[in-house]
């Protein structure tokens, strides 16, 4: 199995840009995923998926499935993202950079098959409902605001709400990037929020005050429970959420920590815009 595995990693580096389409590059993955757990399940891990890979010290099998989702996104890379729009968001969750985020490789498996079911979309995007489960897919895909699989063509990668033109999973990310940002000194909250918005003048003042008391979060994560696109089409759309905010610290102007228990569920519709960098937040109700 090793052998094959990395036969077929061989052939997919070396072949020529473009000779497979997305459907085979989906059932490919969906291939080696389905290996990588039949070798996870003997105790093994296989290592970077090149032609000499073996894994270095420390290597598990998060790795594994992270090195198929990089090796996949670069087979991607140049394609139309609108006809791949399924296999994207399957292939960012499998490469986010939290290894705990990541699915096994047999959920991955199964996630790149459900994307190859979903490959023909619609124009007009159809109202999306998604529940879920702790450990299971629909939290992967939540948690997943890092950044997208590298690309062959670009050292920058595109976030999962950038990469996502399905509005339930962009805002599923766009509150976990949210919180991340607003633990920052300094943050870039036009990558959530769309410009000249009411959504972008309050994450302003927001962190202008935190600045101001000395307050900053740390590691704050979003639970979410529920999630629901009320209305869309092609320029905005409604979704509504249902989170928790986890426990999480706090560290004050003198460097003082303290912990902030997890919140209650606290429900929003946002109001999303389609930007040239993907959805943004327009408001919150």
């Amino acid at each position: 199995m090793l052998d094959r595995l990395h036969c077929e990693a061989t052939d997919a580096t070396y072949s020529p840009d473009g000779s497979r389409n997305g459907r085979q590059i989906g059932e490919l993955g969906m291939r080696l995923a389905l290996d990588l757990a039949r070798l996870h399940s003997e105790g093994n891990v296989l290592g970077p998926l090149t032609p000499t890979g073996m894994p270095p010290t420390g290597w598990n099998t998060a790795d594994d499935v992270h090195s198929l989702a990089q090796l996949l996104g670069r087979m991607l890379a140049g394609r139309p993202r609108q006809e791949q729009t399924a296999l994207i968001d399957a292939i960012t969750a499998a490469a986010d950079p939290d290894p705990r985020c990541r699915p096994q490789a047999g959920t991955f498996a199964a996630m790149l098959d459900e994307a190859l079911a979903r490959e023909v979309r619609p124009r007009v995007r159809k109202p999306r409902r998604m529940r879920m489960a702790a450990g299971g897919i629909g939290i992967a895909i939540a948690l997943a605001a890092g950044m997208l699989v590298e690309s062959a063509t670009s050292n920058s990668a595109p976030t999962l709400a950038e990469a996502s033109s399905d509005p339930a999973i962009a805002a599923a990310a766009l509150i976990q990037q949210r919180l991340r940002l607003l633990g920052e000194k300094e943050p870039e909250l036009s990558s959530v929020n769309a410009p000249d918005s009411p959504a972008l003048a309050a994450d302003t003042a927001l962190a202008a005050e935190l600045v101001a008391t000395g307050t900053r979060p740390i590691d704050a994560q979003a639970q979410l429970d529920f999630v629901e696109t009320i209305t869309a089409d092609e320029a905005s759309a409604q979704v509504s959420i249902e989170y928790r905010i986890l426990e999480h610290r706090t560290v004050g102007a003198e460097g003082t920590e303290q912990v902030v228990s997890e919140s209650g569920v606290l429900t929003a519709t946002l109001i999303l815009v389609w930007t040239d960098d993907g959805w943004r937040i327009e408001a919150v109700e």
